[in-house]
């Protein structure tokens, strides 16, 4: 029967994103082949993974032991603190009432410094061009300047990576040709466009945004700023898993974006969610196949 080119489209979330390991587990062990990738942030990160050594074990292996490592601990101290402060992605009242903190970002373009992301990019990530990858890969970025998405198919892996998976505000945007580019989930929480751009005929979608959140009251017009862009951005990623032929969503919308202690919990959701949609995945791909193989026939 007719090829069908299955893609996966991996979803910005930090920590949520360990989710993801669950999800190409179990697509692994059930002979599911995943023939592009696209991935926004933490998505970006564990797809450029994969991509690099489609093993689920050895990936699960190689994210262990970085954790473990003095530049990712490094790392999660000054993210935790920003977590401690009630999130600067959540709660910008309390970030900016902190008066050095509120100097530092006037005058800095992050308050982490970007050798602290380079130096976990580099613990993971084989310096290598995103085109000798063994799974056709791209990481989708937000191109500051022009106020657009941007797929990255070609180029410094790494840079691609750390372009997609700087949060902005905390970690430093990423110079690529002239322009200035951050994480992607500012325009794509799930590189859905992406994964098609790259070939995918089947789009299977993995989002791990947070849990939608309701809330009872606003205190000031901060919050009330904050909030209005929380509902821009889940509008916006509802309208996006629209065009996927697939959405996973694995049940860790409540495990903050900085929390990595919790991999084994991720996993688990990750896996529960596949399990969960796996006849739903297997019937799509069969009928793409029948639809390819007509469409093949009458040409």
């Amino acid at each position: 029967m007719a090829k069908v080119k299955i893609g996966i489209a991996l979803g910005g979330g930090g920590a949520r994103g360990l989710a993801h390991l669950g999800v190409l587990q179990i697509l692994e062990e059930e002979n599911i082949p995943i023939d592009v990738i696209s991935g926004t942030s933490m998505g970006a990160i564990i797809g450029a993974l994969y991509a690099y050594e489609p093993d689920t074990k050895a990936l699960l292996s190689k994210v262990r032991k970085c954790v473990e490592t003095g530049a990712f601990r490094a790392l999660m101290n000054d993210l935790n603190r920003e977590k401690d402060r009630e999130g600067l992605l959540y709660k910008f009242s309390g970030f900016i009432k902190r008066a050095y903190l509120s100097t530092i970002i006037k005058t800095r373009l992050s308050v982490i410094p970007k050798e602290r992301i380079e130096d976990v990019i580099v613990e993971l990530l084989p310096d290598m061009n995103i085109e000798d990858l063994k799974i056709p890969f791209c990481a989708t970025a937000t191109n500051l300047f022009k106020g657009e998405e941007i797929v990255i198919t070609k180029g410094s892996l790494r840079k691609a990576v750390l372009a997609s998976a700087s949060i902005p505000g905390i970690l430093p945007p990423v110079e690529w040709n002239g322009d200035l580019l951050a994480d992607g989930g500012s325009v794509s929480e799930c590189p859905i466009n992406g994964c098609k751009q790259i070939g995918a005929d089947i789009v299977i979608a993995v989002n791990v945004k947070s849990r939608k959140r309701y809330l009872d009251r606003l205190d000031n017009g901060l919050e009330v700023i904050s909030r209005a862009n929380y509902v821009t951005g889940t509008k916006l990623n509802e309208l996006n898993l629209l065009k996927a032929d697939i959405v996973i969503n694995p049940a860790v919308g409540n495990i903050h974006w900085a929390h990595f202690k919790r991999i084994d919990h991720c996993l688990k959701r990750g896996e529960r969610a596949v399990w969960a949609k796996l006849e739903n995945i297997k019937e799509t791909i069969k009928k793409a196949k029948i639809r390819r193989f007509i469409g093949q026939i009458f040409q």
